[in-house]
């Protein structure tokens, strides 16, 4: 028969484990709700020194004597889809919108601003729309701070970690990219730009049409017509609308297109990838024109694709990304 010899402190270390056994599972919501609201909330500070650092640049660069409050008030702007539970025209009216949702910011930059440079003009219209992303990314990270608090929502408290990374990353992302872009260099995302200018020489004539600029050239003995967005101010060109004049007056046999795409985790930044497609940014209008008025003609599709990661197409070029515009050349 075995007997067992119970020490006075194991009784206090007994006594312990069952009052932790019964408490830790009242206690562990609370302790989890309480750290992801002040997770939440250091984010939420953290993201808003970063919109300040943006305002104050676009205020300089603006060189403005107005109120900054001005720019804080505009940074809360949006613009409203139309409604699609008739899909017939969809696009027309989406167009009709962002057209509208550019002309406001244009305007409000062209009051706001006393820089007399367009090109730089440009690159503050985009900083604000970095700006204006930045704000809403803060404003979603403390509506979860709150949501989870107000409500002691545990299952939300629990997502708190992977909601503070991904908004984390994107808003250091947007920061890096709208300081690039108001300093005047290139963001990753501008590559297929840039690799289009290397075929365009002093030399050539070239046409205003818009925001874009129209070079007909010959390039190994064909007649070849590129179409690109004016720099070097960043812009993004309303390509949809210039291609489809230039295919209805001069009926090309083949569309090539160049521009970033989203890599996944696996794949190497800057390796190249060609398909058929349209590879164009934006909400989808461009792409929707350029596409409607191909298959019209029976015009072959092709496009060029340099890989990189969502986090790389809005902050500084990286040399991976310079050194593919070789490759994509040569294709």
């Amino acid at each position: 028969m075995l007997n067992f010899i119970m020490l006075p402190d194991m009784w206090i270390y007994i006594l312990i484990g069952l009052i932790l056994f019964f408490i830790y599972p009242i206690l562990y919501p609370y302790m989890l709700i309480n750290n992801a609201f002040l997770t939440l909330k250091a984010l939420s500070r953290e993201i808003e020194e970063d919109l300040e650092k943006i305002k104050n640049i676009i205020v300089e660069k603006a060189k403005t004597k107005k109120d900054k409050k001005e720019l804080t008030f505009f940074l809360d702007f949006f613009a409203i889809l139309p409604t699609s539970l008739d899909p017939f025209g969809i696009v027309r009216k989406i167009e009709f919108i962002v057209n509208k949702e550019e002309k406001k910011l244009r305007d409000f930059v062209n009051e706001f601003s006393e820089e007399k440079e367009e090109e730089k003009k440009r690159n503050i219209e985009i900083g604000i729309v970095a700006a204006i992303e930045i704000n809403n990314i803060k404003k979603i990270v403390e509506h979860f701070a709150i949501t989870i608090k107000k409500f002691r929502n545990v299952q939300l408290a629990m997502l708190a970690p992977l909601i503070t990374t991904i908004f984390r990353r994107k808003a250091k992302a947007l920061y890096k990219g709208a300081k690039t872009i108001l300093d005047g260099f290139p963001i990753g995302d501008s590559i297929g730009n840039l690799i289009v200018t290397y075929f365009i020489s002093k030399k050539d004539k070239i046409v205003e049409l818009g925001d874009c600029i129209i070079v007909k050239k010959k390039i190994e003995n064909k007649n070849v017509i590129i179409i690109k967005a004016k720099g070097p101010g960043s812009r993004l060109g309303k390509l949809g609308r210039v291609v489809e004049s230039v295919i209805k007056k001069e009926k090309p046999k083949k569309i090539i297109t160049i521009d970033a795409a989203a890599k996944l985790e696996g794949e190497k930044t800057g390796s190249i990838a060609i398909g058929v497609g349209v590879a164009i940014g934006g909400i989808g209008v461009d792409k929707f024109i350029i596409e409607e008025i191909a298959s019209k003609y029976d015009i072959d599709v092709e496009t060029i694709v340099i890989k990189m990661s969502d986090e790389e197409a809005i902050c500084p070029m990286s040399p991976e990304i310079l050194n593919s515009k070789n490759e994509a050349t040569e294709r």
